[in-house]
C-alpha cells in the first residue's frame, strides 16, 4: 500500500514484509544462471528524523533466501529477452546476438555519459552552494557524516543456494552460503555499542560480527534438488513455515554430515576496525593510522576431489561469461 508506506516513512519506521524477488534479478551477471525462488521476509528502517543526528538510523533485513539453477545457454538468452533461439541457422544466432550486444553498449555507454554529465552538474552546484553558504554546507555535512557514521545494519538467516546439473553431466551439485548474523554497529575505544557525533567521517570505530558462517558443496545423493520439476513452484511468499523448511537447515546451528557436505564449516568471527581521525595525535610516527581485529575461534576447511572438480567445472563455465 502506497498511502501506508508514505505514512510510515515520514513516521520514520518502514517496515516490508514477504518481498519476493523477480526471476530476472540475476539478469546483471550475464550468465547461464536463473533465479527460481527468493524473498526477504522483513525489511526494515528506522529513521529518527526529530533526533537524527542524536540517534543512530538502523537497518534490519531478516530472511534473505535465494535459489538459483544453472540453464542452458540458449534458455539464459531467452531469460534476458534475446531472440537468438528463434533464429533458423547459426549465422542469425551470431548476428542477433551481436545486434543485441551492440545495442546494450550504446545504452550503457550513454548512461554513463549521462551520469558523468549529472556527476558534473552535481559537483558544481555543491561548488556553488559552498561559496553562497559555507556554515550552511558544513552543518549539512557535519550530520551526514553523523547519520552515514552511526549507522546501525543488521541481518539476520541469509541462505544462497545453486543448483546445477549441467556443468557435470551425470554428477549434479549444489553449493550454497548461510550466514545466521551479520552486524555492523559503532563502538567506543572498549568495544561497547556507542552513538558518536565529532568528525565521524575521518574517525571510525566500527564492530563487526558474522555469526555461524558457511559455505557447502554436496554432490551426488546430497545434491537432491530442491527444484524437483521443470513446473516447480517456490512457496508463497507469506508462507514463511514453507521457506524456513527449505532454507532454515544449518542456519542456527552446523547440519549433520548425512544432510551437508561443507567446505567452510561454520564459523563466527567478530571484526574491529579503527581508523584515526585527521586530528587524533599518535603515539609515534610509526603508529598506524588504520587497525584491523580479527578474532576468531577456529575455521574448518574441506575440499574433496569430487567437489573439487565440480568447483572447477563450474568456474570455467563462469569465465567464459
Amino acid at each position: 500500500d502506497a498511502e501506508k508506506l508514505r505514512v510510515s516513512a515520514l513516521r520514520g519506521d518502514v517496515l516490508l514484509r514477504n518481498v519476493q524477488l523477480k526471476r530476472d534479478a540475476l539478469r546483471a551477471l550475464n550468465a547461464p544462471v536463473t533465479l527460481d525462488a527468493g524473498v526477504i521476509g522483513s525489511l526494515r528502517l528506522k529513521v529518527p528524523w526529530t533526533k537524527l543526528g542524536q540517534e543512530p538510523v538502523v537497518v534490519e533485513i531478516d530472511r534473505v533466501f535465494v535459489l538459483a539453477t544453472r540453464v542452458e545457454i540458449d534458455d539464459a538468452t531467452e531469460a534476458r529477452g534475446g531472440d537468438a533461439t528463434s533464429a533458423s541457422n547459426s549465422d542469425g544466432v551470431d548476428k542477433n546476438t551481436g545486434d543485441a550486444r551492440a545495442r546494450s553498449e550504446r545504452l550503457a555507454q550513454s548512461e554513463f555519459d549521462w551520469l558523468k554529465a549529472s556527476m558534473g552538474k552535481l559537483k558544481r552546484d555543491v561548488e556553488n552552494a559552498a561559496v553562497e553558504g559555507g556554515k550552511s554546507k558544513s552543518w549539512m555535512w557535519s550530520l551526514f557524516g553523523t547519520v552515514i557514521g552511526n549507522l546501525q545494519v543488521t541481518v539476520t538467516n541469509v541462505h544462497f543456494r545453486y543448483e546445477d546439473e549441467i556443468t557435470t553431466p551425470g554428477n549434479r551439485f549444489a553449493c550454497g552460503m548461510t550466514i545466521e548474523t551479520l552486524s555492523a554497529i559503532t563502538v567506543d575505544d572498549d568495544g561497547n555499542p556507542t552513538f558518536t557525533s565529532s568528525d565521524m567521517l575521518s574517525r571510525i570505530h566500527k564492530h563487526v560480527k558474522l555469526a555461524n558462517f558457511a559455505m557447502y558443496l554436496d554432490s551426488g545423493t546430497l545434491s537432491t534438488p530442491w527444484k524437483t520439476h521443470a513446473g516447480w513452484m517456490p512457496p508463497d511468499p507469506k508462507d514463511d513455515a514453507a521457506w524456513w523448511a527449505l532454507f532454515g537447515v544449518g542456519l542456527d546451528a552446523e547440519a549433520p554430515s548425512v544432510l551437508r557436505h561443507y567446505v567452510l564449516h561454520p564459523v563466527s568471527v567478530d571484526l574491529f576496525y579503527h581508523r584515526k581521525g585527521k586530528k587524533e595525535v599518535s603515539e609515534s610516527p610509526n603508529s598506524p593510522r588504520q587497525i584491523f581485529d580479527l578474532r576468531f575461534q577456529d575455521a574448518r576447511v574441506a575440499l574433496s576431489r569430487k567437489q573439487y572438480f565440480s568447483l572447477m567445472r563450474l568456474l570455467d563455465v563462469f569465465n567464459q561469461f
